[in-house]
């Protein structure tokens, strides 16, 4: 009695279950899809495969392809499901030695084809399974800081008013320097220009007055004498 429950512990610790690495399906996503159970005897060098529906019923008729990338002809698997969704696959070397990749291929009309890519690791002596990860914990969040829009334009240092503006002042409420609301005196910027309109118009009246001062004087011959002399109207009414 003792032998064989050995025997069978060591019968059953020869099927694991292979290391999936990757798995897709592929086709109209109306359709349906395949579920799976996938397990390898290490000691018989076979595959055994269960394919079902998304219900987990049994799926009969379904093909199973089985792959092997490291082999010249890599097609090493063609069976039909049976009316339990069984398919037995069958290695053609030892599963020690075959440590490339394997391809799982399901497909049945209505369904969309199930690829699985997976290898034998958990045959491999020495193997040991990877470690879990840890679980973080929900208190711990990964804090970043806030980034600035790109977009972001930076003010001008000097927020002054333009030249042109004026600041404007009402009853006890305007924004001036004074505490009784007066604002700020304009700039005004005709100020530098003000001399030259100035002598502009008075060099008019310079001119004017010194053609007056002209007109105000007047030649005649003087009496007795051969020679003219020039006399001021003033000076001969005073005469």
């Amino acid at each position: 009695m003792l032998i064989t429950l050995l025997l069978a512990s060591v019968s059953f610790a020869s099927i694991v279950g292979p290391r999936i690495l990757e798995q897709d399906d592929n086709g109209d996503i109306s359709l349906k899809t395949f579920m799976y159970s996938l397990s390898a005897d290490c000691n018989a060098s076979t595959i055994n495969l269960t394919v079902m529906d998304a219900s987990l019923k049994p799926v009969q008729d379904a093909r199973a392809l089985l792959k092997y990338v490291d082999f010249s002809t890599p097609t090493i698997g063609n069976v039909m499901s049976d009316k339990d969704g069984y398919v037995l696959l069958k290695l053609p070397g030892n599963v020690q030695l075959m440590r490339g990749l394997f391809v799982l291929v399901i497909e049945k009309h209505g369904y969309r084809n199930k690829e699985v890519h997976f290898d034998l690791a958990p045959c491999y002596p020495g193997y040991k399974p990877p470690a879990p990860k840890p679980a973080v914990s929900p208190n711990i969040t990964n804090q970043t800081k806030p980034t600035e829009p790109k977009n972001q334009t930076i003010p001008p240092k000097n927020n002054s008013l333009p030249k042109n503006e004026t600041n404007k002042t009402g009853n006890g409420g305007g924004t001036g320097d004074s505490a009784g609301g007066a604002g700020n005196p304009p700039d005004n910027g005709f100020a530098p220009y003000l001399p030259i309109c100035a002598a502009v118009f008075a060099l008019p009246l310079i001119l004017l007055k010194t053609i007056k001062g002209k007109l105000g004087h007047e030649t005649f011959p003087s009496r007795g004498s051969g020679n003219y002399s020039f006399r001021m109207r003033g000076r001969r009414n005073a005469e």
